[in-house]
């Protein structure tokens, strides 16, 4: 999680007219041959999530089955983007990432931490979701 939040403050903010501030993500992917990569929000391109950026763009051919994903904050949810866009919840089930661990507050501090719709999507993948401080309940263990 600190390399995650290091990462955090290269975050690239977007331009949005409703005037509000993007969130600052990082995100960090542990593959089970043990090689670590990284991202955070608009790296690459304009509007890109970390996640995204990680799982899309940077690992798109890679086998990812068995990763551990380290996030900022908690992946954006289903419904959360418009069609025919996926959220990153379920971009992290369909790259068969076994665990997550996120925080909403981007210091791996406890919080409403995974509390949205996302837990739900991972849930329902069977990723093991969890807090670094353990100490979410109800969101952290095997699921």
């Amino acid at each position: 999680m600190e390399t995650a939040i290091r990462i955090m403050a290269d975050s690239i903010s977007e331009h949005r007219a409703d005037g509000k501030a993007s969130p600052l993500v990082g995100a960090v992917l542990v593959k089970q041959d043990g090689s670590v990569e990284s991202a955070s929000r608009g790296e690459l391109r304009d509007g890109d999530h970390a996640e995204f950026a990680l799982l899309e763009r940077k690992n798109r051919s890679s086998k990812l089955d068995g990763a551990v994903l380290f996030s900022t904050l908690e992946p954006c949810a289903p419904g959360s983007r418009r069609h025919p866009k996926l959220s990153c919840a379920e971009r992290i089930v369909l790259a068969r990432i076994k665990e997550v661990w996120a925080s909403e507050d981007g210091r791996g501090c406890p919080g409403d931490a995974l509390r949205g719709g996302s837990v739900v999507m991972i849930r329902f993948g069977a990723a093991f979701l969890g807090h670094e401080s353990g100490r979410i309940p109800g969101c952290y263990g095997p699921i």
